[in-house]
C-alpha cells in the first residue's frame, strides 16, 4: 500500500510508474506525495516520468521505484523484484 492515493486508490506497482522518496529525521518525507520525477536510466537511456508515491528509510536514497517504472527504463525484467545495480539511475523531481 503506498502513501499516495490518487482517487483514493493506493498505486499499483505493476502497472504505475511511482518512486520512494526517503525521510527525513522526523519521519516525513523529502518530497511531496504526488511530485511529478523524472527517472533516467543512464545506462540504457530510457527514461519515464513517475511520481512520489510513497516514503521510506532514508538508508536507502532514492533509488526505489515501482516494478513497472524499472521496467520501463530496462533496469528490470519484471520477473523478480530485484532490479540492475549496475544501471546509473537519476532522479529529478519537478515542484
Amino acid at each position: 500500500e503506498t502513501s499516495y492515493k490518487p482517487n483514493g486508490k493506493s498505486m499499483d506497482a505493476t502497472t504505475e510508474a511511482y518512486v520512494v522518496a526517503p525521510m527525513d529525521s522526523s519521519g516525513k518525507a523529502t518530497v511531496a506525495m504526488g511530485t511529478k520525477v523524472l527517472i533516467q536510466n543512464e545506462t540504457t537511456g530510457k527514461q519515464i516520468w513517475a511520481v512520489v508515491g510513497d516514503a521510506g528509510s532514508a538508508a536507502n536514497g532514492w533509488g526505489e521505484m515501482s516494478v513497472y517504472a524499472a521496467v520501463q527504463i530496462g533496469s528490470a525484467d519484471g520477473k523478480s523484484d530485484s532490479a540492475n545495480s549496475s544501471h546509473k539511475i537519476k532522479f529529478t523531481y519537478y515542484k
